[in-house]
This record gives C-alpha cells, structure tokens and sequence, in this order.
C-alpha cells in the first residue's frame, strides 16, 4: 500500500490501473501490448498545496485520493530532488499535448518524433535524464522501470 507521506520529489509512480476509468482501456491496451503487469508511470511533485503527480496526459493531478489505490507502486528515487529541479524540468513542458502517436512509435521501439508532445515513459525518461541518471531510450512504462529498476537498484 502506498503511503502517501513517504512519497517525495521525483519518485516514480507505476501504474497498473488509473484512478480515471476513463483511461482503464489504454491502461489495459498498453498492458497488453507491452507484456507488462502496468502501463503507465508519472512522477511525483510535493508542492506546499499538496502532493501532486505529473502526468504527459493530464499535466498535474492531485494524489490525495490514492491512499489506498490497488495497482500502483512506487519506485523510490533515492536522492533529494528539490522544488527548483522539479519546476526547471516540468514549467515549459506542462500543459503540452499527449503524444499518442509517439506512444504508439515507443511500443514499436521507434524513435519519438515531436518534442512538443509527450507519453508517459518518454516524459519520465527525460525527468530522469535531466537528474544525471544514464538512462537508454526507454520508451515504454515496461522499459523504464526495468532500466532503473536493474541499472540503478531501485
């Protein structure tokens, strides 16, 4: 069960079912697709009005209602990330339009083609990239968390 106390900046939240039904069928469809038990990821955000997720389909969205979400887990960062870190990232890049069809290259293993758009690994990805972490083109939920997951021991 996540514990929404323990989150902190930059954590890595993993997805196996979304809080909006509305995106349970990509969830699903991404899941399949990917062999994956998840299909989506986002990054934590805690700002002084609350704890927050930053999301390539709905820019910020508040996490107060998952204290006890079944399907979601949390990669821990393991370092501090600070307010400043998380604002020179995410200011010029929320509120930019889904790339669906940059998701459906990244599950093809295609390079992503518009920079002015983002899926959710892609949009983690840079995040981490932008922290120092050496990180491949790992494109997909699957992908990513594997990669931090192996490479860095998280």
């Amino acid at each position: 069960m996540v514990q929404l106390k323990d989150l902190k900046n930059g954590d890595l939240l993993v997805w196996e079912k979304a809080l909006d039904t509305t995106k349970f069928n990509y969830l699903k469809l991404v899941r399949l697709a990917t062999y994956s038990n998840f299909g989506h990821v986002t990054v934590v955000w805690r700002k002084p009005e609350g704890l927050f997720q930053v999301d390539a389909s709905k820019p910020v969205i508040s996490l107060e209602k998952v204290k006890n979400f079944p399907g979601l887990f949390v990669i821990p960062i393991g370092s501090f990330v600070s307010d400043e870190e998380m604002k020179s990232f995410f200011d010029d890049k929320i509120g930019l339009e889904y790339g669906t069809m940059d998701a459906i290259r990244a599950w093809l293993g295609l390079v992503l083609a518009d920079e002015n758009k983002w899926q959710c690994a892609e949009l983690c990805l840079w995040f981490f990239r932008s922290l120092g972490f050496e990180l491949s083109d790992a494109y997909t939920p699957k992908e990513l968390v594997y990669e931090l997951m192996t490479k860095y021991n998280m």
